[in-house]
């Protein structure tokens, strides 16, 4: 597909991009060459592939889901107030 400069317009309006024309005419090519390339990568004979919805074998990062409690954190030494397991704050709306 042979890019035009309408096509170029096209691209910069949906991305709100503003470019002067001599930057337009410097992109034009430079667009069309990464097409081009893309374009390339519709010979690759990818019917020995097996699909997958993601790049390394999911089995390895599952892990059982176990609640933990927090109490080695130990936020309380950091809080100024604390109160009944929690960050305890001024009010600043007033009371309701």
């Amino acid at each position: 597909m042979k890019l035009e400069k309408k096509d170029l317009e096209h691209v910069l309006k949906l991305a709100h991009l503003s470019v002067s024309e001599s930057e337009k005419s410097a992109l034009l090519p430079d667009l069309q060459r990464i097409l081009d390339t893309m374009k390339s990568l519709d010979k690759v004979d990818l019917n020995t592939i097996e699909p997958s919805s993601y790049a390394f074998n999911q089995e390895a990062f599952i892990r059982e889901d176990v609640v933990e409690q927090g109490d080695d954190l130990l936020m309380e030494q950091n809080a100024p107030d604390w109160e009944s397991g929690c960050f305890s704050v001024p009010s600043i709306l007033g009371d309701g």
